[in-house]
């Protein structure tokens, strides 16, 4: 992992927003209490500056290890992706 590439505060900031949603859509599947427990986090943490800002309180703060996860799946993914092609259709027409 040590050469993938490192992500901004502001990605980082999106991949913790990204995480509570993801949270959000996997606790109704789940039965398991502990479960449960392992993926909502407690308190808002340091890495957490835009969730806690935009929190009104009805978002889910992800546990420290899901935001690992979606943060390393974003590092893999702008791995993969060329930063030389764009890798949408908006950014190909040049607008």
């Amino acid at each position: 992992m040590e050469n993938l590439p490192p992500l901004s505060s502001y990605v980082d900031n999106v991949c913790v927003y990204i995480a509570g949603f993801v949270v959000r859509r996997i606790l109704p599947k789940l039965k398991c209490t502990e479960c449960r427990e392992l993926l909502v986090g407690v308190e808002c943490e340091s890495n957490t500056g835009f969730l806690c800002l935009r929190d009104n309180g009805g978002l889910i703060r992800p546990s420290t290890a899901v935001v690992q996860i979606v943060q390393t799946a974003e590092r893999h993914i702008r791995h993969l992706v060329p930063s030389d092609k764009p890798a949408h259709a908006i950014s190909r027409l040049g607008l």
